[in-house]
């Protein structure tokens, strides 16, 4: 016969606990989204903004012809994103600026690398890094290329 009895002495596994430099990497993660992310249509589009915006905006036109592509991942996700949220100068801007808030996330990746406080030291920095802000808030496939090229950084230190 087997025995059909129930081993309930197994210990739960263990739950972590919020720490303090969680709440401050979430408290960065809050600042990067703030500055990437409000009034992303206030300005209008530049040339190159406009030529990508334009890419997209005939894509979605019935028998229009459609212009050069400038970047796919940035076609892909906008054309996506208007979708859902309508065509205006902040929706083409707001692929590149959840790239940037997810370059700045990136960074918890490489804790045990670089201990909790590089981490978060390096989180400031990107957060507020001007090159890093403006790149974020302009449309384009520049964003997400550095969000690529960080994350394929993170990838190779972390395998090692």
């Amino acid at each position: 016969m087997t025995d059909l009895t129930i081993d309930v002495t197994k210990e739960k596994p263990e739950t972590r606990n919020l720490t303090i430099a969680d709440g401050l990497f979430i408290l960065i993660g809050v600042a990067t989204a703030v500055l990437r992310l409000t009034e992303l249509g206030k300005l209008p589009l530049s040339a190159a903004e406009a030529h990508e915006a334009l890419a997209v905006w005939q894509f979605w036109q019935p028998g229009a012809t459609s212009t050069a592509i400038g970047s796919p991942a940035y076609f892909t996700f906008t054309a996506l994103l208007t979708q859902v949220f309508g065509i205006s100068d902040g929706v083409m801007r707001l692929a590149p600026a959840l790239f940037g808030v997810a370059l700045v996330l990136l960074t918890w990746l490489l804790r045990e690398r670089l201990s909790t406080v590089g981490a978060l030291i390096t989180a400031v920095f990107l957060t507020v890094s001007p090159i890093a802000v403006v790149v974020s808030r302009t449309a384009g496939g520049d964003s997400i290329a550095l969000f690529a090229a960080y994350l394929l950084l993170i990838a190779w230190v972390n395998g090692r």
